[in-house]
């Protein structure tokens, strides 16, 4: 048991756990709300397979247990934007923006830039300790309103947050282009020196992969266009993958997949990371 919670805790192992059955029971009644994990899946590659560890420790959330407010309960995200819009003090300030990047991993510098993000995701978070206890919007396949074309096309402000996306190691930026009956989809990518992602036909656990939502008004015709790949099937640096389309419509959705490596470790795979742009002439 203590080999054990030295590993979930670190050095930090809370002495009373230490005690009786009763006290550590006790204790994770009273803390559970607030333990977060503060680390990250980490995966190396071995043989062909990713294989991840846990790289981090449990903690008591101090900033969430002085609000006594729930880490999984959006409303630690409402008063944290909330004591920002406030600015009453110094320290109350400093405790919500580290909620809130703690806990969205986002990074927003005021209280209405926070309040934007969320009235735009709010009714799609969910609380996901496996996603490294932080709020993400559910927005996968099955989810109706989520795979509605409408939803995606309100304003040309939205359009353009959603044809980027960020991962670790990796930006890629979503552009299509239609020339009558022909459409073809750009996708391009920059890592991070040292970083690649698996091309297709690589033959790696994880290598990049594209579709479009079934149903959707454009969907993938033939094999991407890959640009030169590198020893192993990897691509590495700035470059573009095309994927002719076919269909019609003033949107186009993909969804693509892959995972950036190096030679010390891969992080988590991205899968079904939803893309969407306007389609240009």
């Amino acid at each position: 048991r203590e080999r054990n919670l030295e590993y979930q805790f670190g050095e930090a192992v809370p002495a009373v756990v230490r005690g009786s059955k009763a006290d550590r029971q006790n204790w994770y009644r009273e803390n559970a709300p607030y333990l977060y994990w503060n680390g990250a899946n980490v995966g190396n590659e071995y043989d062909g397979k990713v294989y991840y560890r846990l790289n981090g420790k449990f903690e008591v959330d101090e900033d969430a247990r002085a609000l006594r407010i729930a880490n999984n309960d959006p409303a630690l995200l409402r008063r944290a934007i909330e004591d920002l819009r406030k600015n009453t003090d110094p320290e109350s300030a400093q405790r919500a923006q580290r909620l809130l990047t703690r806990y969205t991993g986002e990074q927003h510098e005021s209280a209405s830039a926070w309040r934007s993000w969320l009235e735009d995701n709010e009714d799609q978070l969910f609380a996901s300790d496996w996603n490294g206890y932080r709020f993400q919007p559910a927005r996968g396949p099955g989810d109706a309103d989520a795979e509605s074309p409408a939803r995606f096309a309100a304003t040309a402000q939205a359009l353009d947050k959603l044809s980027t996306l960020k991962r670790p190691a990796v930006d890629v930026a979503l552009s299509v282009v239609a020339d009558g009956e022909v459409a073809r989809a750009r996708l391009d990518f920059e890592l991070e020196p040292g970083f690649w992602i698996y091309a297709p036909g690589s033959g790696a656990q994880f290598e990049f992969g594209v579709r479009a939502p079934a149903g959707f008004g454009y969907q993938v015709a033939t094999d991407p266009l890959v640009p030169q790949v590198g020893e192993q099937g990897r691509l590495y640096g700035a470059f573009r993958i095309e994927v002719p389309l076919e269909g019609s419509g003033d949107v186009a959705t993909l969804l693509v997949d892959f995972q950036a490596c190096d030679e010390k470790l891969c992080h988590l795979p991205v899968t079904n990371a939803r893309l969407v742009a306007k389609v240009e002439s």
